[in-house]
């Protein structure tokens, strides 16, 4: 008895065995498994079209055989690109989910260059772009000798990344202040001023402590409007002081 139970288990194992690989054998063949479409999503600064064509997904191969690394690899080198996903979708489609590096700041240079929370140039404004769905003039532009001659797709040098560093924390955890600054300028010396929205006052950082000076500008401009024209500058460079020159 035990020998025929084994038995009509092999029989029945082997017998599905076979259907499975005559099935699979069908599935390659079969014309309903072939790339037919490519779908994109993220898109805001970049177009599905430019995705598409920097894709070069092999259209009309079976896609159980599209090699999903290579698409991902010409993907990231557009600009814009942070990261990348491909998957299928059965029985025909092939998915390009595209994550945009969303800009923090802008550095003016002849033109203006997005700069996102990594410090990483993004390409020049041009007008035929769209630029995420972000105002993009809701953000501070960067200026100063500090910021001469970006190059695209490259990081800031590391002194001018504690700039964009301090934006993304005030981006996260300041949005008040962060939109209320309308220029960032640091020097050749490392010393930070910003120009705030509010009738282009200049706020002197110094060249340390920023994130403590910031803080402290905050809870004074609760209290104190520039706003009204009172004041043309405020200081922050002394130790735990607010020094203001007023009209």
């Amino acid at each position: 008895m035990t020998i025929k139970k084994y038995g009509k288990t092999f029989f029945f194992s082997t017998a599905l065995l076979l259907a499975g690989l005559q099935l699979g054998s069908w599935v390659h063949r079969d014309a309903g498994f072939r790339v037919q479409r490519v779908m994109v999503t993220g898109c805001k600064a970049l177009t599905e079209p430019e995705v598409i064509a920097a894709a070069k997904v092999p259209m009309a191969r079976s896609i159980f055989d599209v090699e999903f690394a290579p698409i991902a690899q010409r993907v990231a080198a557009l600009p814009f690109v942070q990261k990348v996903q491909v998957s299928r979708i059965f029985p025909s489609t092939v998915l390009i989910a595209v994550q945009e590096r969303k800009p923090l700041a802008l550095i003016n240079h002849a033109g203006l260059w997005p700069v996102d929370a990594e410090a990483v140039v993004l390409p020049r404004l041009q007008p035929t772009r769209r630029v995420t769905d972000q105002a993009i003039f809701d953000m501070p532009v960067l200026s100063g000798a500090a910021f001469l001659k970006p190059v695209e797709n490259r990081q800031l040098a590391p002194a001018n990344q504690r700039v964009i560093e301090l934006l993304a924390e005030l981006r996260s955890t300041n949005a008040m202040l962060y939109h209320s600054i309308s220029e960032v300028n640091l020097n050749a010396k490392g010393q930070l001023t910003f120009y705030l929205m509010e009738r282009g006052v200049p706020v002197y950082l110094g060249a340390d402590r920023w994130t403590e000076k910031c803080e402290r500008l905050f809870i004074f401009l609760q209290h104190v409007k520039p706003a009204s024209g009172k004041f043309l500058t405020i200081d922050l460079r002394y130790d735990k002081q607010i020094v203001t020159r007023e009209s």
